[in-house]
């Protein structure tokens, strides 16, 4: 079990779906702690993805920008990329 705190970085999978309950848009999304995330790149079908991918990547400090490309970096994300889904990050 993960747990979350305040202020750590998350990232959200975006996926589609046909059900109505717990849905906007026919959306819902499910969100991650980095390690978590980059434990589940294919089971997420994510990877390939880096950390510019990310939705709101640019908006990160550049201390939260440098963990994120250290903690990819650490991984063989391949050279695929991801554009299956909305991949978006969160503090």
């Amino acid at each position: 079990m993960c747990f979350s705190f305040q202020g750590e970085i998350r990232i959200a999978k975006v996926h589609d779906t046909d059900l109505d309950d717990y849905t906007f848009c026919g959306k819902y999304i499910l969100w991650y702690h980095v390690d978590c995330f980059l434990k589940s790149l294919t089971i997420l079908e994510a990877e390939g993805v880096v950390p510019e991918d990310l939705t709101g990547f640019k908006k990160l400090s550049s201390v939260r920008k440098k963990i994120l490309q250290e903690k990819f970096a650490a991984i063989d994300v391949g050279t695929e990329r991801c554009v299956m889904y909305d991949i978006l990050v969160s503090v």
